[in-house]
């Protein structure tokens, strides 16, 4: 056997020249350390993607909480009231509910002791980390009892009251109901409502505007812009007349404008 065959025990053979040992040498060399390199690199990649498994797994894993939504309180004492003859006879019931989020919602309805309400208002108050309030005919659509997902409301023009301009809208599904929605920025409130309890829309719009110029405050708490509101709108109050018809001093209507002047 040649004396520069390889020995069995993976030794460089002893009779290569110089130079070709230190090139084997290296070249072990160069692979020892790009497999090492390559490890790291596939060690780096196990670990990214443990790392990216477990941030993204609970987001998907765990169901998402529910939205925050308004509940019924045990509160009995009244923030606001309605004097009106019109619903004397329909039973009143007064519901207030509270917002995860620090709002509150004052619900005056009438009607509800016999089936389905026919009218309601209430009077919204945000909290400071509550989302803007729901669009007013989806909210309106739902209290009247229809699915806001397939009844769309539409908009019936405006109506002035001691609140100033307030927006009107209906329910193709309902045209005699009328509904009604006006937000304010300081207090950050709504004042909406609808009522299905005269028998014509024009009977309706008359209701409405009565209704709004006898909602009264009782408690404004510790909200002074509150207090304030109300106290300017009773300066605007026009004490309309009994009845579905009397005394609405100004209507306007996208389906009838009518000129200022009583009627």
């Amino acid at each position: 056997m040649s004396s520069t065959s390889f020995n069995t025990s993976g030794q460089m053979p002893r009779g290569l020249p110089a130079q070709l040992r230190d090139m084997v040498a290296e070249a072990g060399a160069v692979m020892v350390r790009l497999l090492a390199y390559v490890s790291g690199l596939a060690l780096l990649a196990v670990i990214a993607t443990d790392l990216w498994s477990s941030a993204a797994t609970p987001e998907q894993a765990q169901p998402q909480p529910p939205a925050a939504t308004w509940a019924p309180t045990q509160r009995t004492d009244r923030a606001f009231a309605v004097t009106t003859a019109e619903f004397s006879t329909k039973g009143e019931t007064y519901v207030t509910f509270r917002h995860p989020n620090g709002g509150r919602k004052d619900v005056l309805r009438w009607g509800a002791t016999v089936g389905q309400p026919v009218a309601d208002i209430a009077i919204e108050r945000a909290g400071a980390a509550q989302p803007p309030f729901e669009a007013p005919g989806t909210d309106l659509a739902r209290r009247m009892g229809f699915d806001p997902d397939s009844v769309v409301p539409e908009a019936a023009g405006v109506m002035d009251s001691k609140f100033g301009t307030i927006g009107l809208w209906r329910v193709p599904e309902a045209p005699d109901c009328l509904g009604f929605a006006k937000d304010f920025d300081r207090p950050r409130l709504r004042i909406s409502g609808w009522s299905c309890a005269a028998p014509t829309r024009a009977a309706q719009q008359g209701l409405l505007d009565c209704t709004l110029d006898r909602l009264i405050l009782l408690s404004a708490g510790n909200n002074p812009d509150l207090a304030a509101l109300f106290a300017r709108a009773e300066l605007r109050r026009r004490r309309c007349g009994a009845g579905l018809a009397g005394g609405v001093d100004w209507v306007t209507s996208a389906a009838a404008p009518r000129l200022r002047g009583g009627f």
